[in-house]
């Protein structure tokens, strides 16, 4: 086994990388706490059995999700590593993200939504630990304010993304 080395050690491309590739998860991160919000909707008429407020409760099973999953991936994190920690939480996101495509029934999906909320909260608290191991403590703040901007970017990128799919010409109007 190899000794950690401190950051100091590691050159700056690589911690610049590592950054880059944390900031693309966190916008998926974002993107897909908040898409539930959006297809709503288009659950509750694409799938039989499922009204608006099951919908409603698919939240409610991400949101405690995210809660256990913020406490329990930072033990992970710590006993088995914050990068093995973060490839297998975001492994669980895509495969919990695939599951809930293929499957119509509120049962799957609240189970889903509830195994994307452990990998969410996970996500975030060993993202942002890894983060601020990265670089100095003068440039922190700032990397991570940044990092918090993916959460606006993900939501504008969802709208773009939504009147393309639907052709939809859809100014913003104040």
């Amino acid at each position: 086994m190899t000794a950690k080395k401190h950051m100091s050690e590691v050159p700056m491309i690589q911690r610049v990388a590592a950054y880059l590739a944390i900031l693309v998860g966190y916008f998926f991160y974002c993107y897909n706490f908040v898409i539930i919000d959006y297809v709503r909707p288009y659950i509750v008429e694409a799938y039989d059995g499922i009204s608006l407020s099951d919908t409603a409760q698919f939240y409610t099973w991400q949101s405690v999700g995210a809660l256990i999953g913020a406490l329990s991936c930072a033990w992970f994190a710590t006993n088995f590593g914050k990068k093995s920690t973060l490839i297998a939480i975001t492994a669980l996101n895509g495969g919990a993200t695939i599951i809930n495509m293929m499957f119509t029934d509120y049962t799957t999906w609240a189970a889903m939504r509830f195994i994307i909320g452990l990998s969410l909260g996970g996500y975030f608290t060993v993202a942002v630990s890894l983060m601020i191991g990265l670089f100095n403590p003068t440039v922190r703040g700032k990397l991570t304010a940044f990092a918090s901007s993916m959460f606006s970017v993900a939501l504008v990128a969802m709208g773009a993304y939504a009147a393309f799919i639907t052709s939809i010409d859809a100014p913003c109007r104040a």
